[in-house]
């Protein structure tokens, strides 16, 4: 496919493509090449992203860890929105 796309990379309109193609070209700030590049990387398979919100959680404890300072529960609960109970689930497990 790739020596296709190469042969008529000058000529490919965002028109010329599938929908998911367009639509990860304008997320791409209309870069065809790295849209086609991407597809070709995932070609024929289902690609299933999960919410990015439940993947950032590993991030957000290990923030919330950092920042702990033995006194700023309140604070802490506060900034990233977490109760008291999910607070010392995250600063000691369980």
């Amino acid at each position: 496919m790739w020596s296709m796309v190469e042969k008529f990379k000058d000529e490919i309109q965002l028109e010329d493509l599938p929908e998911v193609y367009q639509s990860l070209a304008k997320s791409l700030g209309g870069d065809i090449e790295k849209a086609l590049r991407i597809g070709q990387l995932f070609e024929g398979s289902y690609l299933y992203c999960p919410k990015l919100d439940s993947s950032l959680k590993k991030c957000r404890d290990r923030v919330i860890r950092e920042e702990f300072d033995g006194s700023n529960y309140f604070e802490l609960t506060k900034k990233y929105n977490v109760g008291f109970v999910r607070l010392n689930q995250i600063l000691y497990g369980n």
